[in-house]
Order: C-alpha cells, then structure tokens, then sequence
C-alpha cells in the first residue's frame, strides 16, 4: 500500500502518501453536492494524466 485515504466528512477526504507523509485535501464539486473547496478526486485523475 503507497497511502491512506480518510475520509473527513462532507464528500471530503484527506489522502497521505505514505513514505513521504504528504497529504492533500479532496472535495466534490459543487455540481454533485460539495463545497468546491479543493481538488475533486477526478481533479486529481485529470491532473495525473496530464502532461
């Protein structure tokens, strides 16, 4: 396993890499229910396979 993912509530979750100990917030987007308030998960996808 490379990390740990938590979820905090409110389509929110906090994702740790697990050697570094790096960690970054998601949240939904306001279209499906969210506050919009950070990267969505498909945020993160997209991310990854850009570039």
């Amino acid at each position: 396993m490379t990390s740990k993912v938590i979820n905090l509530g409110d389509l929110c979750t906090e994702c740790t890499h697990l050697q570094s100990g790096n960690s970054f917030i998601t949240n939904a987007p306001l279209d499906n229910n969210g506050k919009g308030e950070a990267f969505s998960p498909t945020d993160s996808v997209a991310t990854g396979l850009e570039n």
